[in-house]
């Protein structure tokens, strides 16, 4: 006959089940309140360069004699506003087939430094304005290495890590960028000097609607999607993280690729035999 459970046993288990529904419920109230500050942050970031645009191209038509130099100036903040509008959207889109489950794999055949080029050129306005380099290190050395992979999905890993280092690293501070590849292991390495993330908080920086410097400016923007779409989107190209850091010696973000030629379920043109690219 099977043992009945004492009073006090009873009891024991009465409180934990009651210490687990209040820690669920904190987790409930938190991710509510991260998700209302999320919403908050996201009509920021976009309502705010949409506006700039209409009232700049508003100010633009307005203009009552011919200045190149003022045209010039509000037609580079028109640009500026736009980027960083369409940077917000990609991520925002990018979120949400996520969410729905409708994000395809779209594999082809990709020169790295090109997709590193391509970052690189995006993200050109914002490190211009704080006077900092993207250095992209060894790109010559580097030019022939190709991969089967999304470069799409590839390119906004990129642009979402360099944004954040221009973000968090102080003007003048370089940012470095490099095409490792060792034996058969091909990634992508990127080192800032800036302010680092601490130690017990290198498990948050991933999740969806976190941001874990909740007192950063607002001229810095971001809503912590990015990196949750970066982490998302890196799974789907069968790539992985590593990140080291230091509070205020700056982070090193390596992201490890791998090539999709068996997941990519059609067939590459072969190249031509001229074609000096390398095979990761």
């Amino acid at each position: 006959m099977k043992e009945q459970p004492t009073i006090n046993q009873l009891k024991a288990e009465l409180e934990e089940a009651k210490a687990s529904i209040a820690m669920l419920n904190a987790r409930l109230l938190e991710s509510e309140q991260l998700k209302s500050h999320f919403i908050s942050n996201v009509m920021n970031e976009v309502y705010n360069p949409f506006t700039a645009i209409l009232s700049l191209s508003e100010s633009l038509g307005k203009l009552n004699e011919v200045s190149l130099e003022k045209v010039k100036r509000m037609a580079g903040l028109i640009h500026h506003e736009a980027l960083q509008l369409d940077f917000q959207l990609q991520n925002i889109f990018a979120a949400a087939q996520i969410e729905a489950g409708t994000c395809e794999l779209q594999a082809e055949l990709i020169s790295l430094v090109e997709v590193v080029n391509e970052a690189i050129a995006y993200l050109k306005p914002q490190f211009e304005k704080k006077g900092q380099d993207l250095i992209h290190v060894d790109s010559d050395k580097n030019k022939h290495i190709s991969l089967i992979n999304d470069s799409a999905k590839l390119r906004l890993i990129l642009i979402n890590i360099l944004s954040n280092a221009i973000k968090f690293s102080e003007a003048n501070q370089d940012i470095r960028i490099t095409i490792v590849k060792t034996g058969e292991e091909l990634s992508i390495e990127i080192e800032d000097k800036g302010k680092g993330i601490p130690k017990e908080k290198l498990n948050l920086i991933f999740d969806s609607f976190k941001k874990l410097d909740l007192s950063i400016k607002s001229d810095q923007g971001g809503y912590g999607l990015g990196l949750a779409v970066s982490k998302a989107y890196a799974e789907y190209i069968g790539s992985d993280f590593q990140i080291t850091s230091k509070d205020d010696q700056g982070t090193n973000v390596r992201l490890i690729l791998r090539d999709l030629s068996q997941d990519a379920g059609a067939s590459i043109e072969s190249r031509s035999s001229t074609d000096e690219s390398e095979m990761f």
